[in-house]
């Protein structure tokens, strides 16, 4: 793969295409799965060293794994509204992006705002040419978790 990241304006080539579509989709696809209660099946979007950091916390291993299972038992039903991300492509198996994100707890009361948080997610490909999230930052702009 030799993807250049494009010049704005410029058509992209093919394999940056591909790199940007996959990177992507783990985006969205983690969001939805939080969301439809079933997180812990967002851990086969990292890769096996993966991080999730908030703030100064950073979580990985068996760590991950509960704070995702605590998602699906916690009774909070979520909505994370992500928009548009920017996507870079860092060499040609790394990548990251960078999504603002609106995230909102849905009850039989109605919806409350909870939070506008910047994802940065770092992408790394591998030997058998599949992106897996290996960190992921949230920084909470404003609101809580």
């Amino acid at each position: 793969m030799t993807a250049q990241a494009p010049v704005v304006g410029q058509e992209s080539d093919v394999d940056f295409l591909k790199a940007r579509t996959a990177c992507l989709d783990i985006v969205t696809t983690s969001l939805r799965l939080v969301d439809s209660g079933q997180a812990t099946k967002a851990l086969e979007l990292f890769t096996d060293d993966g991080e999730l950091v908030l703030g100064n916390t950073v979580i990985s291993g068996d760590a991950l794994r509960a704070a995702l299972a605590q998602r699906e038992t916690d009774g909070i039903r979520r909505l994370h509204l992500p928009g548009e991300p920017l996507f870079r492509l860092l060499t040609p198996d790394v990548a990251k992006t960078e999504t603002v994100l609106q995230l909102f707890h849905l009850g039989t009361d109605g919806t409350s705002p909870r939070a506008v948080s910047r994802l940065t997610d770092r992408f790394v490909r591998d030997e058998q040419h599949v992106w897996r999230l290996s960190r992921r930052t949230t920084t909470i702009l404003a609101g809580s978790a």
